[in-house]
């Protein structure tokens, strides 16, 4: 087994189908919420822009607005899933974006996050709604970059299930951005994808990134194989978070467990 960047070979093409319910794929999630970007950065008159915008490759451009395509999935969900299906966790995400910009500074010197302050007790339905909403971007990040969505994940999404053992995910402090934190903390971010995938049987197993708002980040790996029971963490599981510095080389990650 190896971890890297996946192959074209090893892609799963939805041929233009939404990978949450299998109706037409005609709309684009952004990769943060519109309303972080905005909150970051301000409308597209704000002289915030144009922002530059380094992808995966290392290739750069400017953009001009929180609309940009750069700043977007590919088309992988329908309208319905990406606005009226997910509007809970939409609204549970902006209640954490409003979370971040009143406590941005507190939490990165104190090193922690109380999620009970932030969204509520372990299990209510608020803590799911977030988490939901993490779930749908590994979701889109999956169908860009690697293959089939598992469908314990959906089933997440769906309400059939709490359990989001399909994942293991840590928030935890990026090392490289707490570095150069006068520029970085106003930075939004992803870190390269890497996957875990066997060239005998030629199957993806695992797909492994992260999300960033200035220094602070969450860290996740899905499980992608559908013969191997999830064993995973979860999403946002834990009420406390002592947040430790990471490197960002997400092939040397190993999660921490309690």
């Amino acid at each position: 087994m190896t971890m890297q960047p996946v192959p074209e070979e090893y892609l799963y093409d939805y041929a233009g189908v939404c990978w949450w319910c299998g109706d037409a794929a005609n709309s684009r999630e952004h990769k943060w919420k519109k309303s972080e970007i905005k909150a970051m950065y301000g409308l597209a008159s704000s002289e915030s822009y144009p922002l530059l915008w380094i992808d995966d490759r290392g290739n750069s451009k400017y953009i001009q607005g929180p609309d940009s395509d750069a700043l977007k999935f590919e088309k992988s969900l329908c309208q319905n899933c990406n606005n009226a299906r997910s509007q809970t966790a939409d609204r549970a995400y902006d209640r954490w974006i409003q979370y971040l910009g009143t406590n941005y500074d507190q939490i990165i010197e104190s090193r922690v996050i109380d999620l009970r302050d932030a969204v509520g007790e372990t299990g209510s339905e608020s803590r799911l709604d977030l988490a939901r909403y993490f779930a749908k971007h590994i979701g889109c990040r999956v169908a860009d970059k690697a293959g089939r969505v598992p469908a314990s994940l959906i089933a997440f999404l769906n309400g059939d299930s709490e359990s989001s053992a399909f994942a293991w995910s840590e928030l935890c402090i990026s090392r490289s951005a707490l570095e150069n934190h006068d520029v970085t903390r106003h930075r939004l971010g992803l870190h390269q994808t890497v996957a875990n995938y066997s060239h005998e049987d030629r199957a993806l197993s695992s797909l492994k990134g992260a999300l960033l708002h200035g220094a602070l980040q969450l860290i996740w790996d899905v499980n992608l194989d559908p013969d191997r029971q999830d064993g995973g963490g979860g999403i946002l599981t834990q009420d406390l978070y002592r947040l430790r510095d990471v490197d960002d080389d997400l092939y040397e990650h190993r999660f921490f467990i309690a």
